[in-house]
């Protein structure tokens, strides 16, 4: 029963671990409010001390008015609560060992789309992060057409990636750090409704009680990597909210990502240091991520692209490795490899072919770029 699902997670002092105990041994939310300290004492192993405030909690005779009140509000403004006991409960975030016991949800968004990736980065961002948010959300639209991107909905990369998404037909989940009647910042809220009027969601664990504190936000970052297959980051600083990210998302063994900067570039030095330590796969690209997902369904190949006209001869083997290069961006040799279908051997024999008949041209970490 939802009522009995939304106070339990409104006692925040049992923490989201130990709620994740009581439900799984008592099997529902509605069976934990009927625990007694005995049964927590004697089959959970809960000290004596910690049992009995627990049951004082839980038989606290404001906590269901609350509970309603909160179910009333998601009502009156066409939001809901998702319990993680429901069917729609987004699944990878179930798979997380910390997952949120109730999620509060405004937008129609069926958040367990196939195709789901977080994209972070710093607040101070450039001309070149911006650009990259712009370009990439263009190509994976078209690559990628039902891809949902999961950002913060903060100032920075974080509403640059959600805007570009929206400007391409992607639908976004914007994850914040408040609860769903003080959302902010309030300077991206008309940005907000758009999204949500385009398919999007905004989501939070917070109710309505709740204020948001320091802590919050890195409450929110696992939410973020707990979504999505992936998380990328596009540019971030030695130290910030996007490597809090990446770190969740590395604990949960999804996939990091980064796009790399130049070496002296700031902005760039979070991302860098992923890439340098191999905690993330160097992205330059929406095919790129898309390959490290695993959506390789979505992966370009010979029969999607157009064919090209050549001024010199080449072998079947050798045109299926240039069209599997990229025109304007470099390609990573694994990619070549995947796209192709050939060996890795053969592949690298085709590519001193192709680089001799200057078609194509080698670049720094094993990638290949048309000349």
């Amino acid at each position: 029963m939802l009522i009995h699902d939304v106070a339990l997670s409104m006692i925040h002092e049992l923490g989201v671990a130990r709620i994740h105990r009581l439900l799984d041994h008592f099997g529902s939310a509605e069976s934990v409010f009927g625990a007694t300290v005995e049964e927590l004492v004697g089959q959970l192993g809960f000290p004596h001390e910690t049992a009995e405030y627990i049951c004082m909690q839980l038989n606290r005779k404001d906590l269901q008015l609350q509970a309603q009140s909160e179910l009333d509000f998601l009502a009156h403004n066409n939001a809901r609560a998702i319990s993680i006991a429901d069917a729609d409960y987004p699944y990878r975030l179930k798979e997380c060992v910390d997952a949120p016991t109730v999620l509060y949800v405004k937008g129609d968004l069926d958040l367990n789309c196939e195709h789901f990736v977080s994209i972070v980065g710093t607040r101070r961002f450039t001309k070149y992060g911006e650009e990259f948010c712009e370009e990439f959300m263009h190509e994976l639209s078209e690559l990628v057409p039902d891809a949902v991107i999961v950002s913060g909905l903060a100032y920075g990369i974080d509403i640059k990636a959600e805007i570009a998404a929206h400007k391409y037909g992607l639908r976004t989940v914007s994850v914040v750090a408040n609860n769903l009647r003080g959302v902010t910042p309030t300077a991206h809220l008309n940005h907000l409704r758009s999204f949500i009027e385009a398919g999007g969601a905004v989501l939070t664990e917070m109710s309505t009680l709740e204020q948001t504190i320091q802590s919050s936000f890195l409450r929110r970052n696992r939410i973020i990597a707990g979504l999505s297959d992936g998380t990328l980051v596009v540019e971030s600083h030695f130290k910030g909210g996007a490597l809090s990210t990446a770190r969740c998302a590395m604990e949960y063994n999804r996939e990091v990502m980064a796009v790399p900067g130049r070496v002296k570039d700031d902005a760039s030095e979070g991302c860098n240091d992923l890439i340098r330590k191999g905690v993330a796969q160097l992205v330059l690209s929406a095919e790129h991520l898309a390959y490290t997902l695993g959506w390789k369904h979505c992966v370009k190949n010979d029969n999607r692209r157009g064919k090209t006209e050549f001024s010199v001869d080449l072998s079947t083997e050798e045109k299926l490795v240039y069209e599997a290069i990229g025109a304007t961006t470099a390609t990573p040799l694994d990619l070549i490899v995947a796209t192709s279908g050939l060996s890795v051997q053969m592949v690298s024999v085709l590519l001193v072919s192709l680089e001799m008949k200057n078609l194509i041209r080698p670049i720094a970490g094993n990638q290949y770029i048309r000349s």
